[in-house]
């Protein structure tokens, strides 16, 4: 077989044909490159790897059609029969010699991953596992090439027959999705070009370079076959020799090659991506590692426009066999939406549900992705619905004064030049990040959690609104443990005793109060005493007022949803009783939230009377107190002055902003990740003349010398065959 292969590599390089086919794809690989990447100042070779597919399989067939055909023109095949050495010697040492010979053009392009490196930072890994990948291809075209060169006298005819082959298997990848979905998939199966797909979005699949391995084995074994087939010298007892060998050949690519495909992807393919994009943490994996009840991810109306970001969240389900992921399309499972309780009007494409016994929750597409602009880091990872928001609003603001720009002064015209340039890094300079790893572990905590911090309305006693989330305490031995705040809104009796210690001792280990009263509850024993557990009561000094005018604290933490710039915030309360603190407990930390002043009977000075007050309990929260409960518990249909309005705007807000303090939420106990970069690295710092001298290089230069070395070659090699003869 060395002796057939040093034959053959000096055969190649004194070969117009062969060094002309290699320059030709030297020139079309650095034109493409000099386009895509350094015109483009793209910093990674995914743009160009499955166009360097399509070069090859042009290229190639020129070399690899004639290497059997022209030994049967020459008739030199006959003498090879007679050799001492076998038809597999022969062919392995045509297939090796092409290999090498192709290592020229192969070199060229191995050089690119280090000229991006003088203009910007390239992913080294990635750009020579694509590199890898394409050179397991031209073995697979090498050896095609091969077999149809042994199944054909004529080399034009092998050539346009490998040709043919080769434009129906890139037709049936491309037309795939015209087709329906089961044809579709067995076409990608099949079309050795779809399987360029993975390697695009840094993935290395496995799977694809046994399929590639495995034909090119088979074709080989063709070509073993069909070496001696159209010789007059044919060994009749080997006309079917290699029948059986390669039947079984063929039926193990297909076994093989779907066995490989159905492999979990963690097995299935290596992440070579520039930023790594699908690994994941080792908190991750522990994590999932640690799941002990099943769970189901619901990838709904999921295309391939974000191939990276579906294959992330297979490999992540495919890390534990706990974890299953179906794939929903609405348009044909018209029920999911219903089942799921989905608005019809609802966009749930690239949305994610997920479910176990327990529980289930949506994730938004739009949380699954971050946008970070490296101009503005105080903006941090912004959501797409945050960075277009942010967008929109400077826009709008850019839009209304731009008109009067000419008469603002130095200092305005300076202002508004940075937001200008701030709206244009943001709207054109931003970079996405994938969060999909730290949302899925939140959500799977969510789901598996024992239980979910629920907000309550007490019930039991004549309350105010409790069905937004009745708690019926008169039922109750124990508050539970999923009460992440309770509210006691009004109630028309008093609570017993047992009831009463039930709640203190719910706050005492870390339970949160949010009570609203109004004068009826002023003579309660034992809601006076809930009160006075946190140092509170009714200064009864003071009589309480059907009407009064309050200040509302806008700065209390629990009023955050009033604050304003406003130095005073008021609004009207009514039948609001004066609350009296004990503030000999150092733990408890007390804040205003309605106050009024008092003028004192013959003194200048002035009383605040206190309606609302906030405690924490180092710093946690743990009671809120309102007195003027009538005023918040009005229905909008009862206002019909403007004021009356305006007052219960402010009441709702109060309200919500309360609640929304006192509430605890539940929190993934999981380490939230750092997103990563999901499109693309930094781009390349590219002069206006390099793509000139680059092109100069690559597309003119190189090869000329390639194909001048051949003709070289080949005129020294004329020459002494002249000198023989």
């Amino acid at each position: 077989m060395g002796a057939i292969f040093a034959r053959e590599l000096k055969s190649h390089l004194r070969s117009l044909r062969s060094m002309a086919a290699i320059a030709i794809m030297a020139a079309l690989s650095g034109l493409v490159f000099t386009l895509n990447n350094i015109r483009l100042a793209y910093p990674t070779l995914d743009s160009s790897v499955a166009t360097f597919s399509l070069i090859v399989a042009v290229v190639i067939p020129i070399i690899a059609c004639f290497s059997i055909t022209d030994e049967r023109k020459k008739g030199s095949d006959g003498y090879l029969a007679t050799l001492p050495i076998s038809a597999s010697d022969i062919v392995f040492g045509k297939l090796l010699a092409i290999i090498t010979f192709l290592m020229i053009p192969n070199a060229v392009i191995c050089t690119f991953p280090v000229v991006i490196g003088f203009f910007g930072t390239p992913s080294y890994l990635y750009s020579y596992a694509a590199i890898l990948f394409l050179i397991i291809f031209e073995i697979f075209v090498i050896a095609m090439s091969m077999a149809f060169s042994a199944l054909f006298k004529k080399g034009w005819l092998a050539l346009t027959v490998t040709y043919a082959l080769l434009a129906v298997l890139f037709l049936l990848g491309s037309l795939a999705t015209l087709m329906p979905a089961p044809i579709a998939a067995a076409a990608r199966f099949v079309s050795p070009f779809r399987r360029f797909d993975p390697i695009i979005y840094g993935k290395l699949d496995l799977s694809s370079i046994v399929f590639y391995l495995l034909l090119s084995v088979l074709f080989v074994m063709i070509a073993v076959k069909y070496l001696y087939s159209k010789t007059a010298r044919v060994r009749k007892s080997s006309k079917f020799k290699l029948s059986l060998p390669c039947l079984v050949t063929a039926v193990a690519v297909i076994a093989l090659s779907a066995l490989t495909a159905l492999l979990p992807s963690t097995m299935r393919w290596l992440d070579v991506s520039a930023n790594s994009v699908y690994k994941r943490s080792v908190t991750t994996k522990q994590f999932i590692k640690s799941l002990d009840e099943d769970i189901t991810l619901y990838l709904i109306d999921a295309d391939r426009t974000e191939e990276k970001l579906v294959s992330f969240i297979e490999r992540y389900c495919d890390a534990s066999p706990r974890l299953t992921l179906e794939k929903v399309d609405t348009s044909k499972d018209t029920d999911f939406r219903a089942e799921h309780g989905f608005n019809e009007n609802v966009d749930l494409s690239f949305c994610i549900l997920v479910k176990s016994e327990k529980r289930e929750k949506i994730v938004s597409s739009d949380t699954l992705f971050k946008w970070y602009n490296s101009a503005y880091p105080d903006l941090g990872y912004m959501s797409s619905s945050q960075l277009q928001s942010t967008i929109t609003s400077l826009g709008q603001m850019i839009e209304q004064y731009s008109p009067y720009y000419n008469s603002m002064s130095s200092s305005d015209k300076s202002k508004f030049n940075e937001y200008y340039t701030m709206y244009q890094a943001l709207s054109y300079y931003s970079t996405r990040y994938m969060d999909v790893e730290s949302v899925l572990n939140n959500a799977i905590e969510y789901v598996t959690a024992d239980y979910i911090p629920t907000f309550y309305f007490v019930s039991g006693h004549g309350e105010r609104n409790t069905q937004g989330g009745p708690l019926d305490i008169t039922k109750l031995s124990a508050i539970p443990p999923e009460a992440s705040m309770l509210f006691i809104n009004t109630p028309t009796s008093d609570y017993s005793a047992s009831e009463v210690d039930m709640l203190i001792d719910y706050m005492a280990k870390g339970g949160r109060l949010v009570i609203f009263t109004n004068k009826d509850n002023n003579d309660m024993p034992n809601l006076s005493r809930l009160l006075a557990s946190a140092g509170l009561s009714v200064d009864k000094s003071i009589v309480a007022e059907d009407t009064c005018e309050v200040t509302i604290n806008t700065s209390a933490a629990a009023l955050a949803m009033l604050a304003s710039g406003d130095k005073t915030v008021k609004m009207n309360m009514e039948g609001a009783s004066a609350i009296a603190k004990d503030s000999s407990n150092s733990a408890l930390k007390y804040t205003t939230l309605f106050s009024r002043e008092i003028a004192n009977e013959g003194s200048e000075e002035k009383t605040i009377v206190e309606y609302g007050v906030s405690v924490t309990n180092n710093a946690r929260p743990m009671l809120v107190w309102v007195t003027g409960a009538d005023t918040f518990n009005k229905q909008s249909d009862e206002m019909l002055s403007e004021d009356e309005s305006a007052n219960y705007t402010k009441a709702m807000y109060t309200v919500s902003s309360i609640v929304l303090w006192s509430s605890k939420v539940f929190e993934a106990t999981v380490p939230a990740m750092t997103p990563v970069a999901y499109d693309m690295l930094e781009f390349l710092t590219i002069k206006e003349s390099t793509p000139t001298v680059v092109g100069t290089v690559f597309v003119a230069i190189v090869p000329i010398l390639i194909f001048g070395a051949g003709l070289y070659l080949w005129w020294v090699r004329r020459k002494r065959s002249a000198m023989i003869e």
